[in-house]
């Protein structure tokens, strides 16, 4: 495990399972306990935060929803938020040529021609926290274009009620999924799309920036590491060597792992029987 970032995806991992089955294994790979998995780790490597959570909705939802100062101090700077809700955080008041709810509902409704989405997009980018009933009642009264949906629904403060109300077709689904829009952690860590390399410092930033949300993508987690994984050495040593160049998601590493390690097994008792 030559680079620093994959030693930081094997520690975090090995924080999963009991600590004294961690142990033997931490000492056999060089792997210490106490090493950074967070946002200075990130920071040193430079990667930067911006890169690493774009597209990321869920997570922006959980880091606001936790109300960690720090972590919501690098999400507004980080220019990811829409303009709207960086306005509410940071109580910026409405100025007189800013559109009110209404003209933003009816400029929702008539975003036509050419690039339809892009503008629908940049209208609700726009919207306020006391836009939202004017929103929900404009749809009310008659719905929104598919696509005015489309944008509304991508917001992460859309209002749950509102986003519900426009269906469950597994397209609008896979739209929300395509923005990091999730259901829930458990949901995110068995269904996003996002290289196993990737996804991994965002667990490491979680540890402080949504720990109450990171939990309940543990216990969904937790799991895949023990059955892939356990106590086998060998087994960790083959994660660390692939978790560079590896293509697939999460999920996808620790099974074809634990399938080789298993394979491997398999092949030493061959061999002495």
């Amino acid at each position: 495990m030559p680079d620093e970032m994959t030693v930081q995806g094997v520690r975090y991992l090995l924080g999963l399972i009991d600590a004294e089955d961690a142990a033997p294994i931490r000492e056999r790979l060089g792997v210490t306990g106490d090493g950074p998995v967070g946002p200075t780790a990130l920071h040193h490597q430079g990667r930067m935060i911006r890169d690493l959570l774009r597209d990321e909705g869920s997570v922006w939802r959980w880091i606001l929803a936790e109300g960690e100062p720090r972590a919501q101090v690098m999400l507004i700077a980080s220019s990811l938020l829409p303009v709207g809700l960086r306005h509410d955080l940071l109580g910026v008041e409405r100025g007189v040529r800013d559109l009110t709810g209404p003209e933003l509902a009816y400029r929702l409704r008539y975003a036509e021609g050419r690039g339809r989405l892009g503008k629908a997009r940049r209208i609700v980018a726009q919207l306020r926290g006391t836009d939202w009933p004017v929103v929900a009642q404009a749809h009310a009264d008659e719905p929104l274009p598919g696509i005015a949906r489309w944008a509304v629904a991508e917001r992460i403060d859309c209002p749950p009620e509102l986003r519900a109300s426009f269906g469950e077709h597994p397209k609008f689904r896979n739209r929300l999924r395509a923005v990091g829009l999730y259901d829930s952690p458990a949901d995110w860590v068995l269904t996003s799309p996002y290289r196993a390399a990737d996804v991994l410092p965002l667990y490491g930033l979680g540890t402080w920036a949504f720990p109450l949300h990171l939990a309940e993508a543990e216990r969904a987690l937790a799991p895949l590491v023990r059955a892939s994984l356990g106590t086998d050495v060998a087994a960790w040593g083959e994660l660390g060597r692939v978790l560079p160049e590896f293509d697939g998601t999460l999920p996808a590493l620790l099974a074809a792992v634990g399938d080789a390690a298993r394979g491997s097994d398999s092949n030493r008792r061959d061999r002495l029987s």
